[in-house]
């Protein structure tokens, strides 16, 4: 009787560096959107081929918020399974980039596109932090509970080790907090509802800080 292979069994060999210019952009891009289906849908749209389109655009725009050399990739015998980004300095959001990707692809950015904008420059534009900024920690489903993004994230924080690095990440993702916590961020303040009232259900999210 042949033994079934263990789903949670840790990824060997695996290559966490920087993400290159010639690196797999729509393994990424669909990494990205899945990782919060609140904001995405509504800023790159629900049809998730135009929205991975976009998404390449915006991955070689030095002025957006999803540059390529702001990412991450952890590498499994040749296949990107798991991203992270890390925002070395305070960002600004320039709602044009998106715009513009979409005018390139001669589509229209989706009708809750100015919400989000609104939302976004509260967020980005206002905010002064002397943390670096980590965001979009997303691992390939059939990967995960492997151990992939706890390396993505140990990884930065060996390279950019005496930098304080925060994140916010929603309450109810128990597997996400969990592992923050085991990678030593700390909850700073209350939680609050985010994404700036513009949608209906309430999204209690957390700021945690790794001094």
């Amino acid at each position: 009787m042949k033994k079934q292979k263990d789903k949670r069994r840790p990824v060997k060999k695996l290559i966490i560096r920087k993400m290159k210019s010639t690196d797999d952009y729509r393994a990424v891009c669909k990494l990205i959107y899945k990782t919060d289906d609140i904001i995405y849908p509504d800023l790159l749209g629900k049809n998730k081929e135009i929205a991975y389109e976009v998404l390449k655009k915006l991955l070689n725009d030095p002025d957006s918020l999803f540059y390529y050399k702001n990412y991450y990739v952890a590498e499994y015998e040749g296949e990107i399974i798991g991203i992270a980004a890390l925002h070395k300095k305070t960002v600004k959001w320039k709602p044009n980039t998106v715009i513009r990707a979409f005018n390139e692809l001669q589509k229209d950015p989706p009708g809750k596109f100015k919400n989000v904008s609104k939302y976004y420059k509260g967020v980005y534009n206002k905010s002064q932090s002397k943390h670096m900024k980590l965001r979009n920690v997303s691992v390939k489903n059939r990967c995960q509970k492997k151990g992939v993004g706890s390396k993505i994230v140990q990884h930065i924080i060996k390279e950019h080790e005496g930098s304080s690095i925060e994140l916010w990440v929603q309450v109810t993702n128990c597997a996400a907090l969990e592992l923050y916590n085991k990678s030593g961020f700390e909850k700073e303040g209350q939680d609050i509802l985010d994404y700036g009232g513009y949608v209906e259900q309430k999204v209690l999210c957390r700021r945690m800080v790794r001094y």
